[in-house]
């Protein structure tokens, strides 16, 4: 539930209240629909002016702290007071946002049902024995109706190491069973895929990717299982566990601190070029003055960075950089600079092949940082 309430959290504003209830607030929404935040929050008065009883059933009235550090008042609703709301706000992308909150709000509200049910399993385990072993959780995360969800509703940053103690669980299941948890896993890990490239397409290219990848390897697990089970050599188990762990341990995305890092702010591209004529187009001044600064020097040598340029690479980017800008923009000016520093094409990798996010947030581009690393697949 971690990684889908933050999602949910940061692009709409919902999360789970003392109450168990799933709520929004004005802030989140005023910003989705383009709408002033007092406004928003004189619809709600008027609301509650008119059926008194709604604020304290589907508004409550709260605060944020805003960049000064004052507080400022704001409404958390639930999915009533939702929808009261947005039913005002009229156009196609209202429609567009409302369906999209209005789905946000029933797949998280699957997974606090999925996750009380899931407690309410542990608990009752704990009362039986007095404690709840790794075996125990494993019993109930990766059971026959909880493995889809255990898979689909995983944290992305961790998908890797949940792959990896499912393998181990499995190993321990007869065959027929650990069949079926592979085909649970596989249907959960697609549904996790189409999740986030329906949420954030372009953000989780990467991701997308990498669990394509790791179907694969539980595809192969299968394969093995099921040779196994029509007369394989007893090998296979052993065959299975390094298959998946050689997958895992290559998927596995590296450290900030393993990035080499170059003390510049990356460059948008919306500001690379301007338009002269019609058909015509020139590098801006500003972008100039970015490539002739760029501190080539302190980039590894291609000694350092021990790659083989001939074989598939995998490009892994992060910055840090003031507010304002999307990470997507900084792609073309990264891979620019870092693939003309070696006099090598860019051509080598494609979009897929691409890792590229956040850092963090710095206040001045003085502190901003490009960081990148070079692997082989």
């Amino acid at each position: 539930m971690i990684s889908m309430l933050t999602s949910f959290e940061q692009e709409f504003g919902l999360k789970v209240n003392e109450d168990g209830k799933i709520t929004t607030n004005t802030l989140k929404i005023a910003e989705n629909y383009k709408k002033r935040h007092d406004n928003v929050m004189a619809k709600i008065r008027e609301f509650i002016k008119l059926i008194p009883e709604l604020g304290a059933l589907n508004f409550k009235e709260t605060y944020y702290i805003d960049e000064q550090g004052k507080k400022r008042p704001m409404y958390e609703m639930d999915r009533q007071g939702f929808s009261m709301l947005v039913n005002k706000f009229t156009g196609d992308e209202a429609t567009i946002f409302t369906y999209r909150y209005t789905n946000a709000f029933e797949r998280l509200a699957e997974e606090v049902e999925n996750k009380r049910s899931q407690l309410q399993e542990i608990e009752s385990g704990l009362k039986e024995n007095g404690h709840l072993s790794l075996e125990d959780y494993n019993n109930i995360r990766f059971s026959e109706k909880r493995t889809i969800r255990t898979f689909q509703e995983a944290d992305i940053s961790k998908i890797y190491q949940l792959v990896s103690e499912f393998n181990e669980y499995a190993t321990t299941l007869d065959t027929e069973i650990r069949m079926a948890r592979c085909k649970s896993a596989i249907k959960g890990i697609k549904r996790l895929h189409d999740n986030l490239a329906t949420d954030n397409p372009a953000q989780n290219v990467g991701n997308c990717y990498n669990l394509i990848q790791i179907i694969d390897g539980i595809k192969t697990i299968h394969h093995i299982t099921e040779n196994k089970r029509n007369g394989g050599q007893k090998a296979a188990k052993t065959k299975m566990i390094n298959i998946l762990s050689q997958k895992v341990h290559s998927l596995t995305p590296p450290k900030i601190q393993d990035y080499y890092i170059i003390k510049y702010h990356p460059f948008s591209e919306n500001r690379q070029y301007e338009q002269m004529t019609k058909n015509k187009w020139k590098k801006t001044e500003e972008f100039k003055s970015w490539c002739d600064n760029f501190p080539f020097e302190s980039m590894p040598t291609e000694k350092e960075l021990n790659i083989d340029w001939d074989q598939p690479l995998k490009l892994y980017l992060a910055y840090d950089h003031v507010k304002g800008n999307d990470v997507q923009n900084f792609l073309k000016s990264a891979i620019d600079m870092i693939f003309g520093h070696y006099e090598q094409n860019d051509m080598k990798i494609n979009e897929l092949d691409i890792n590229n996010k956040r850092n963090r947030y710095v206040s001045s581009k003085d502190d901003g940082r490009i960081y990148f690393l070079l692997r082989n697949e």
